[in-house]
């Protein structure tokens, strides 16, 4: 989901997307909306049942290697038009970086939530 540089800390970039109500783990508020926006409400329980925190200190340590800088295997950018998790503007930032080191590259949009592989499967596989 995150296309950042090798060296720079994921945190660094934000641009106005949700941030953790609590500042020692990156769970946000409230996750069905940030997460499951656009899963039918019957649907979405299941899948906050088995969210798990995540240390916030994992968004604020450098990444050391990303197998995408390499060029060496193909990447494809899933931008979600509608995810609360990661808003547009962020994910056309991380995009803009990573086309200066990525390639090949392709991107492709869809018309979903962050979490694009529960309701558009098929462009998710291809």
């Amino acid at each position: 989901m995150y296309v950042i540089p090798s060296t720079s800390p994921l945190g660094t970039t934000h641009l106005g997307s949700p941030q953790p109500k609590d500042p020692e783990t990156l769970i946000v508020d409230p996750e069905a909306d940030t997460f499951y926006n656009d899963v039918a409400p019957d649907g979405r329980e299941p899948w906050i049942t088995q969210m798990k925190r995540e240390s916030y200190a994992s968004f604020k340590s450098p990444i050391e290697s990303v197998v995408w800088e390499t060029g060496l295997t193909p990447c494809t950018y899933l931008k979600c038009e509608i995810d609360q998790g990661a808003y547009p503007p962020l994910q056309q930032s991380m995009i803009d970086a990573a086309s200066k080191d990525c390639k090949p590259r392709k991107v492709e949009t869809c018309h979903s939530g962050h979490s694009a592989w529960l309701d558009q499967v098929s462009i998710v596989t291809e």
